[in-house]
């Protein structure tokens, strides 16, 4: 039998480095764990995609994970979500999969919103956060959190699937163009359905997708990779480059989008004022009395002030528009339709300014806008 004695040039692995959990990753090139270990990583969307993203990141060591997700596991769900069970059908995905990636890497600090991204995730928590990943399954979705991502001044990557076709795309604030700048007609027609379908008395079926967690891995393999360039200081795609990856046949390509100067989501909110509140602490009077020459609370989202009744009258609401409150279209008196008064924007006058910023819809964390007579002036609550 032939032997191989081993050459003293030959380093000894170290016991540490044999039992370290991340020691075959610190063996890589230009990895730097502990820049892994200090990330901070939003993920939006916990569903096929967002299973597979979800467990990259905490195999990989990310220090801290935020999940976003309104949803509730599905039996449907589990042929394609390594993180979810038989017994966890009913439960919120965010905190189903939060759970699970604790008890797959102790290591990391997860946590999770069992929420929506249009209304339970202010800028300000955006804001804590080096980057986010998007895994939404939805146009609309997608916007929501390009606009926050864009106000909140963080980067994003988004990534989508189909039955054999994936998308990865960075964004960048202050640099290149935004989800909203590529988007087409058809696209906008969707924003705007779902939008009115507020105020219909029933919402519009959901479209399911078909895929596999084929299809899901591959393209979140892709998406936490560019993330990782991140974390380190570089990326392989530039701003706005999208990559698709296609099964059917094999294919790899990419292609750039053009930024629009005009695009209505480049705004940054650079918070100049900070309120140590919840918004249900304070009401929009008190806001606005804290901003030097304020002149109105300028949202984002439309409150419904009234509802018009043709026989019954005004009846006040005072709430952010949603899907429940669009339920409410017919008069609960005489049955007739009613004619909705909707606003963006509360000045000190209106009856409005009376009531916390919770009861009108504002997240925990929010980064407000406030007119005032020399400008905008942008608002934090640190709670």
């Amino acid at each position: 039998m032939n032997t191989i004695t081993p050459t003293a040039s030959l380093p000894e692995l170290s016991f540490e480095l044999r039992e370290d959990r991340y020691s075959r990753q610190r063996l890589i090139v230009s990895w730097d764990q502990e820049k892994v270990a200090q990330a901070r990583i939003l993920v939006a969307g916990a569903g096929a995609l967002g299973n597979e993203v979800l467990k990259n990141l905490a195999l990989i060591g990310v220090g801290h994970i935020l999940i976003i997700d309104f949803d509730r596991v599905e039996v449907s769900n589990l042929s394609r979500s390594v993180l979810f069970r038989e017994d966890d059908v009913g439960q919120p995905k965010a905190v189903t999969a939060a759970k699970a990636l604790q008890r797959l890497n102790p290591d990391i600090c997860v946590t999770a919103i069992d929420g929506d991204l249009e209304c339970d995730l202010g800028l300000g928590r955006i804001r804590e956060f080096d980057l986010a990943l998007g895994c939404l399954d939805s146009i609309h979705a997608r916007w929501l959190l390009n606009r926050a991502c864009r106000h909140a001044g963080r980067p994003w990557i988004n990534a989508g699937i189909s039955a054999s076709v994936g998308e990865v795309c960075t964004y960048v604030p202050e640099f290149g163009p935004c989800y909203e700048c590529g988007m087409t007609q058809q696209m906008w027609q969707q924003i705007h359905q779902r939008r009115s379908c507020m105020l219909l008395p029933r919402k519009l079926p959901s479209r399911t997708i078909p895929t596999t967690s084929v299809i899901a891995s591959l393209t979140a393999a892709l998406q936490v990779n560019e993330a990782l360039k991140w974390i380190h200081g570089e990326q392989h795609l530039s701003a706005g480059e999208m990559l698709l990856l296609s099964l059917n046949p094999y294919t790899l390509s990419s292609f750039n989008t053009a930024a629009k100067l005009d695009c209505l989501a480049h705004e940054i909110y650079s918070p100049t004022i900070s309120v140590d509140a919840m918004p249900t602490e304070i009401s929009v009077a008190e806001l606005l009395a804290r901003v030097s020459d304020a002149t109105a609370l300028q949202l984002d989202f439309d409150v419904l002030e009234s509802w018009l009744c043709p026989n019954c009258g005004e009846e006040p609401v005072g709430r952010r528009l949603s899907a429940e409150l669009g339920k409410q279209l017919l008069c609960l008196q005489c049955k007739s339709e009613r004619t909705p008064r909707l606003i963006h924007e509360i000045n000190s006058s209106d009856w409005l300014a009376g009531q916390s910023l919770a009861a009108i819809g504002v997240p925990a964390r929010a980064i407000l806008r406030v007119l005032t007579s020399s400008g905008t002036q942008y608002v934090e609550l640190t709670r």
